[in-house]
């Protein structure tokens, strides 16, 4: 059975394609792997690109951390498909300074809050995708967004929790 959100991206790509195919093309490449994007977008002058496909409510990138119940500190995996960087860094060192709190968040998870996090997450966020070669998402309703507008249409908010399955 096909997930909303899968139909969503083979969606956007029939409406990029249907609306913006005389200047462009469109091709689906992510689906389930969250470590490429969704639509790749070739123009016709040559220039390349990456659209993010979002149904909301959506998940938007993730990084792994380790907890070091020795040092009392969370350790950015390198089994990490993204490096860390300065957002991250403030991520890990406010969970460092609840490390107790963070260690028992199980598969529900702990929400991570502090003054400055939500700026904070979009900061990480478009990041991400940039790294990504992303420069605009498409939403609900076909909306085409600038990537660095994402703070202006989505509440984004961060959660430390345990994998249920997948990698450890």
């Amino acid at each position: 059975m096909t997930k909303t959100w899968e139909q969503f991206e083979r969606d956007a790509v029939a409406y990029l394609q249907q609306t913006f195919g005389a200047y462009a093309t469109f091709t689906l490449e992510g689906v389930s792997d969250s470590t490429s994007s969704d639509i790749y977008v070739i123009t016709k002058t040559g220039l390349s690109f990456h659209i993010e496909a979002k149904h909301t409510p959506a998940q938007s990138g993730q990084f792994v951390l380790l907890p070091d119940e020795k040092t009392r500190s969370f350790k950015y995996s390198k089994g990490n498909k993204s490096r860390i960087n300065p957002f991250s860094e403030k991520i890990i060192a406010h969970m460092d300074a609840s490390f107790d709190l963070f260690l028992q968040a199980g598969t529900s998870g702990v929400p991570i809050q502090f003054d400055g996090a939500k700026q904070l997450f979009i900061s990480w966020v478009v990041n991400y995708y940039r790294n990504k070669d992303v420069r605009y998402i498409i939403t609900k309703g076909y909306r085409i967004l600038p990537m660095g507008d994402l703070g202006k249409h989505f509440d984004v908010t961060a959660t430390y929790r345990i994998k249920k399955s997948g990698s450890s």
